[in-house]
């Protein structure tokens, strides 16, 4: 059985046994679980700030309908999102915030005002005006922050508390303890 020292929160587990690597393999699985939970809530944020951009955009300055094109728009969004990798970042950082994912939003956001914009024709069923794209864009982003952040919480509370296993000398240890206890 591997010896076991509780510091707070944190436990240092001082073995390189099989009981050691089990544990990390339970926790790897635990893991995988949460990110695809966590990841999925995410994309539905996405997609549903798309909606709430288009339908606010059209029932403020557009008299045009949208047309069942504009569906498309929804997997567009979320492809996009994959591609600037804001579904991947989660579980590279200790303290997960949403407002640390703006600028990629930002980029989102241009691309679907670019993406309407080009598309008006097909997607709205007349030209787009300015105003028009720069509301989109904007509610957007707006929507994705909320969204997502909304996401984060239910999934948070929905789900056990996220672990970490650390596997490194005491020095290494005492470091990331005090980072874990700032966030």
């Amino acid at each position: 059985m591997p010896r076991r020292r509780s510091t707070g929160r944190l436990a240092l587990i001082e073995s390189e046994s099989p009981s050691s690597r089990e544990l990390a393999a339970r926790l790897a699985c635990e893991g995988d679980r949460r990110e695809l939970r966590l990841r999925v809530a995410l994309a539905l944020a996405d997609a549903g700030a798309v909606a709430i951009a288009l339908l606010v955009t059209v029932a403020l300055i557009s008299d045009d309908p949208l047309t069942p094109f504009a569906l498309l728009l929804l997997p567009a969004a979320v492809a996009g999102a994959k591609l600037v990798g804001l579904y991947e970042s989660d579980d590279q950082r200790i303290h997960k915030t949403t407002i640390e994912e703006l600028p990629r939003l930002a980029q989102l956001g241009i691309a679907l005002v670019i993406g309407v914009w080009m598309g008006d024709g097909l997607l709205l069923g007349a030209p787009a005006g300015k105003s028009q794209v720069v509301l989109l864009g904007a509610v957007f982003v707006g929507a994705a922050l909320l969204g997502r952040r909304g996401a984060r919480s239910l999934t948070n509370r929905r789900l056990e508390r996220e672990r970490c296993l650390f596997m490194g000398d005491e020095y290494s240890f005492q470091r990331l303890r005090t980072i874990v206890e700032r966030s």
